[in-house]
């Protein structure tokens, strides 16, 4: 097959896929649209990009702490209380916490919402752990602990590598909590 005429395309190289390869746009003239002047958006029906809603913008970094979500901690927080909280006859959620999970956010997790009845999805805080899976999951039952306890982490992970048990440590320095 010819190098212009491949799989997909039409004859001769017309198709879709060389239209895209030579850097044409491959919707119709007609369906193109115009940019709005303001936000540069193609407004196929001519009035509809300003009719639009705004996007929800993210919060100012200032608000977040390294998690690719919308909520500040606080909001996260106060989320976690309130599905702790009775509501009649039915089953308690389990609060889920994902992204950015390691042994850095049980302290101030157990600190705002006084619990441990929550679910924590730690998959790069256990698989980022130095010495391995194993020692991942070693090093946040014991973050927890030690956050239950009131023990800083630092201080825990001294501990606990003083008494030969380095997991929690290895993990505080590569996730900077030590």
């Amino acid at each position: 097959m010819r190098d212009a005429q491949r799989a997909g395309d039409g004859p001769a190289g017309t198709g879709l896929a060389a239209l895209v390869r030579r850097g044409a746009d491959p919707r119709p003239p007609g369906r193109l649209g115009r940019r709005d002047a303001l936000t540069g958006a193609r407004d196929v029906v001519p009035g509809l990009a300003a009719a639009r809603p705004p996007r929800r913008r993210r919060p100012p970094a200032r608000q977040r702490t390294g998690s690719k979500f919308y909520e500040t901690d606080d909001e996260v927080a106060a989320n976690v209380r309130s599905l702790l909280e009775p509501l009649g006859a039915t089953t308690t959620p389990v609060p889920t916490l994902s992204s950015g999970q390691n042994v850095t956010t049980p302290g101030p997790t157990y600190a705002a919402v006084k619990s441990t009845d929550l679910l924590m999805l730690a998959g790069g805080g256990v698989a980022a752990h130095p010495d391995g899976p194993t020692a991942g999951v070693q090093s946040l039952r014991e973050a927890w602990a030690a956050a239950v306890t009131g023990v800083p982490l630092a201080e825990a992970a001294r501990s606990r590598a003083s008494a030969g048990e380095r997991a929690l440590l290895h993990a505080a320095q590569k996730f900077g909590g030590a």
